[in-house]
């Protein structure tokens, strides 16, 4: 098996109160980015970064003493960057893929050999925690209206992993729609049936506010 990881790191971040993209801010002395990467250096063989193109030269350099990290310039919306890593990836062409958001920074090695696992064997694996607040129905009014059961939903996150031929399929089939798609995931149910899961983390939540940024150093302080 051929095993590779696209880290997506090519937001802008608007909801994040900075003049620097939440993935290349600095916790302790280290990257964002750096964070993330720990994780994944050890436990495949080819990582592809896709960052925005004003990053690259320097993102490059950031990483230049780890010979399987390469970086390549993202598109305009996630999934756009996505099929960017995918394509970057042919004349590699991993068995499996994992997918992963550069800003969940506190992924355990646990999820990503989870993922690659469950996509070895299944051809897709997304992890889910269960909803635990009440699910609710909006109304365009802010009003609810419907209680959902919420044993039947599920939050998703990432590593999302996939065989590789078919994820590119995916994304290639939507490609004239995949600014609409919010992850790998969606995509992939576009084209094909039925996806895989595994066990999520609550730990693993993803870099987006100012207020995830302080919950995020104190974890890392415990």
């Amino acid at each position: 098996m051929k095993y590779a990881a696209i880290i997506v790191a090519s937001g802008t971040g608007s909801r994040y109160q900075s003049d620097i993209p939440k993935q290349f801010t600095y916790i302790n002395n280290k990257m964002v980015l750096e964070y993330t990467l720990e994780k994944f250096i050890k436990l495949i063989d080819k990582i592809i970064i896709v960052v925005p193109q004003d990053y690259k030269q320097s993102i490059s350099d950031h990483f230049a003493q780890f010979p399987t990290i390469e970086v390549c310039a993202g598109g305009n919306s996630r999934q756009h960057s996505v099929l960017k890593g995918l394509q970057y990836l042919q004349e590699y062409t991993p068995n499996i893929v994992t997918i992963h958001d550069g800003v969940r920074l506190l992924v355990s090695k646990k999820m990503i050999l989870d993922s690659l696992e469950t996509a070895s064997k299944y051809e897709s694996a997304v992890p889910i925690v269960p909803i635990i607040d009440s699910l609710w129905q909006k109304n365009k009014d802010q009003t609810l209206s419907t209680s959902c059961n919420r044993e039947l939903f599920a939050c998703s996150q990432t590593p999302q992993a996939f065989n590789y031929h078919k994820i590119l399929q995916a994304h290639l089939h939507g490609k004239e729609s995949l600014s609409q798609f919010s992850d790998c995931a969606s995509v992939y149910t576009n084209l094909f049936n039925n996806i895989n899961t595994y066990e999520g983390n609550k730990t693993n939540i993803k870099l987006t506010t100012s207020e995830d940024l302080k919950f995020i150093k104190f974890l890392l302080q415990a």
